[in-house]
């Protein structure tokens, strides 16, 4: 478990300093090894050979991970990730999904010799035709996936705790449209009650939990045509022609999470990587 700001004191009024656990010492770092994580699935894989050349490998994984804490690694996962603990005293606020939480993901990988040129289905002869058509290959891996989860947040600290991750209250639900200019209603989060509860002289966390609402899901193919060339018997070129997202598609980040910044929340400014195309020839012998 990382500690970010360790020697945090609890939601108070007045400096932060006299009310530090040591107040001799500032906040500090604190790397553990008690965070608890839990990982269930149910996993199934399809193998199949189907005639004319074509073969088929599908796996499925239902799962869900659990932790309260995602150490180093919250770095990776951004937005949708704990750098820190809300409350550093009471690291069982931060139960929640992981970062890496996808709930389903299927991938399915697969070749098929298409069937032209000699010895195929259909222009079963030799010469031009075969050298141009026969002989080729498509393999490709497609993968389906269900998205990470995100914790909206906001970019003050009305507990007053010195803490760099603070959450708001949940008021409902929060699925909103689901598109890259309002993907979850914010309407359901709210840190005026928070602010009033500072003002009122009883600072507070708020109430919304850890990673929870979903992202955007991932879809992605990756293709790939290939064909053997055979120069005498101890010769062979082999050509690749190379898809990754085949079809362009723009997988998104995660939403902007801070729900104090009109401007920016649930929108979403950021897409994996868009389609690239490489060429190769491997010479065998």
């Amino acid at each position: 478990m990382l500690h970010l700001s360790g020697n945090q004191p609890n939601p108070g009024l007045g400096p932060l300093q006299p009310r530090r656990p040591y107040p001799d010492f500032g906040p500090f770092l604190i790397t553990t090894s008690d965070a608890n994580t839990t990982y269930n699935s149910l996993q199934t894989k399809l193998t199949k050979n189907f005639s004319y050349g074509l073969s088929l490998l599908a796996s499925y994984t239902f799962a869900k991970s659990i932790d309260d804490s995602e150490g180093d690694e919250g770095f990776i996962c951004g937005a949708g990730g704990n750098l820190i603990l809300q409350d550093d005293n009471n690291p069982r606020l931060d139960r929640g999904r992981s970062c890496n939480d996808a709930r389903q993901r299927l991938v399915v990988s697969y070749i098929w010799e298409l069937p032209f040129g000699r010895g195929r289905r259909y222009l079963n002869t030799g010469g031009v035709v075969n050298a141009i058509l026969g002989g080729w290959k498509l393999s490709g891996v497609s993968s389906f996936q269900s998205g990470f989860p995100f914790t909206p947040t906001i970019g003050s600290n009305p507990a007053n705790n010195g803490t760099f991750i603070n959450r708001p209250d949940r008021l409902c639900n929060g699925e909103g449209l689901k598109n890259v200019n309002s993907w979850f209603d914010t309407n359901c989060f709210d840190a005026s009650a928070l602010h009033a509860a500072f003002e009122a002289g009883h600072p507070r966390f708020g109430n919304s939990g850890r990673n929870i609402l979903d992202g955007p899901g991932l879809q992605n193919w990756d293709l790939g045509l290939l064909k053997d060339f055979l120069f005498r018997e101890r010769f062979t070129l082999q050509f690749r022609a190379e898809f990754y997202n085949a079809f362009n598609r723009a997988n998104f980040g995660l939403p902007a999470s801070n729900i104090e910044d009109p401007s920016s929340v649930g929108r979403i400014f950021s897409a994996g990587e868009p389609r690239d195309i490489q060429f190769g020839l491997k010479l065998s012998f």
